[in-house]
């Protein structure tokens, strides 16, 4: 709790390029800053998986732009540009597994915010194929349906 009250609110000085500290934290904005800061931290974190499916997606398609002539492929070329969308694809799957393991945990006991879940989730995926296809969810996609 010691670390928390020394906590200041600061302000970013542009021209200078440094942050002045301007006060304290008043006890209500540490009670606050104690209440959100593991959201926050959460957030970020979560926040990365989506960095992380971009710079796939990057990979992906540069390498797609790097082949694109009229010559035919050549040697590994094919097998490269698949293990990059495969890459791109997992993660993209494993991002919402995530989230949607997280949230199960966090309404496991509310059975109306899950089922609304479910819902809006079944809703996205009939209404945007790309989301039901680079999400492989929905009843349509359904691992489920696979085996």
């Amino acid at each position: 709790m010691d670390k928390i009250k020394q906590i200041e609110l600061g302000s970013w000085l542009s021209a200078s390029k440094q942050c002045e500290v301007v006060r304290p934290l008043t006890d209500q904005e540490l009670h606050f800053y104690e209440e959100t800061n593991g959201v926050f931290h959460e957030a970020q974190n979560r926040l990365q998986l989506f960095l992380i499916l971009e710079r796939n997606y990057q990979a992906w398609t540069d390498y797609l732009k790097s082949l694109l002539s009229t010559n035919p492929p050549k040697g590994d070329q094919l097998l490269n540009l698949n293990q990059l969308m495969l890459n791109f694809l997992t993660t993209a799957y494993a991002i919402q597994e995530h989230f949607k393991a997280s949230f199960q945990k966090r309404f496991r006991k509310d059975e109306k915010q899950l089922a609304r879940h479910k819902d809006f989730f079944d809703k996205l995926c009939d209404t945007f194929w790309a989301v039901a296809f680079f999400l492989i969810s929905g009843t349509m996609f359904s691992m489920s349906n696979f085996r």
